[in-house]
């Protein structure tokens, strides 16, 4: 995800738009990796309170968070998200779209100020 793109996005009162192209990527490279060939879908919820970001893929496995060693190129993006999002997790099934009804939805949420 570009940072054009985050900034073109109506987020007012929201993190800057570099919090969304840090954690977009592990979410999207996780769908890519561990997805069933069924394709992905991102969903942006944009509520009063917060702005949620999804990546929904074909798989049912939750992702794991491991400690990535000093030589390995991968492995701290979730690291990344679950110590700097404001809550993160996963959701059962996409509700629409290739995936929709499988698999299961990475989420990170970041508060928008009141």
């Amino acid at each position: 995800m570009s940072l054009q793109t985050a900034s073109a996005w109506p987020l007012d009162g929201c993190a800057a738009p570099h919090s969304y192209t840090l954690f977009c990527p592990p979410l999207i490279t996780n769908a890519y990796q561990h997805a069933k060939g069924a394709g992905s879908l991102l969903w942006l919820a944009v509520e009063a309170a917060y702005v949620r970001i999804t990546v929904y893929d074909g798989t049912p496995d939750p992702p794991v968070v491991v400690p990535a060693g000093c030589e390995e190129e991968g492995g701290r993006g979730l690291l990344l998200v679950a110590a700097l999002a404001d809550d993160w997790g996963t959701v059962g099934g996409a509700p629409l779209g290739p995936v929709a009804g499988e698999g299961k939805g990475g989420w990170f949420t970041l508060a928008r100020a009141a």
